[in-house]
């Protein structure tokens, strides 16, 4: 049975391995558990019967969420699995074959959708889950084990400047189309408090202060 992980009280995760682009990236998904009952599932691993049953156990899917235009996995049959599920996407997913409706603010509070705008080609949002005080992020961050990746693969993290430690890959900063949007963005994310960011691809890092040194370092917080 495939198990899922817990985060913090009513956050869990389940991580699977994915390969792209020469690189071992690991996927997460990440479930969170409403106080009204419903799961809302974050980026969804590889559809299986016990994936199915494990997120069963915990209560039942009321919303799966693609949070990037690059996050376009397993979906099929994701929506066969679960069809009374609401499934909610960034602007510019293809909706003309999957019934995809937009992300909106369905949970108040208690999830909140922020979108990093100037990065039309990839339109991610990320998410705030306030009891848990936890950020979760699609691409955002990367912090993928350099020690699981082949010659070649290491190579690409140091190009990137992400070998060993967490950061904001130069292939991510180089589909920054508009700096002004995506400064604003990060400022607008940074102004929350969250005690844990949780990434798609890699381990988990700290809170609010460590996203911002992470941003800052990267120079995407100047003009």
């Amino acid at each position: 049975m495939s198990s899922l992980d817990r985060v913090a009280e009513n956050v869990w995760e389940r991580n699977e391995p994915l390969k792209a682009a020469g690189l071992r990236l690991g996927h997460r998904m990440t479930v969170m558990k409403l106080r009204s009952g419903p799961l809302v599932v974050h980026s969804p691993v590889r559809w299986s019967e016990g994936l199915r049953d494990a997120l069963l156990e915990l209560g039942s899917p009321g919303w799966f969420i693609a949070p990037s235009r690059f996050h376009d996995l397993y979906w099929p049959e994701w929506f066969r699995a679960f069809p009374k599920a609401r499934f909610v996407a960034v602007p510019g997913m293809a909706k003309d074959k999957l019934p995809f409706t937009d992300v909106e603010d369905f949970w108040g509070n208690e999830l909140v959708a922020l979108p990093v705008r100037g990065m039309p080609r990839l339109n991610e949002h990320v998410f705030l889950h306030g009891p848990s005080r936890s950020l979760i992020v699609a691409d955002l961050v990367f912090n993928v084990d350099a020690d699981a990746q082949n010659v070649m693969g290491k190579l690409i993290l140091r190009l990137n400047a992400i070998y060993r430690r967490p950061g904001t890959s130069r292939i991510f900063r180089a589909l920054i189309k508009d700096k002004t949007a995506f400064r604003e963005s990060l400022q607008r994310i940074l102004a929350h408090e969250f005690d844990r960011t949780i990434v798609g691809h890699g381990k988990n890092i700290g809170g609010r202060s460590e996203l911002e040194r992470i941003v800052r370092k990267a120079n995407l917080l100047t003009e």
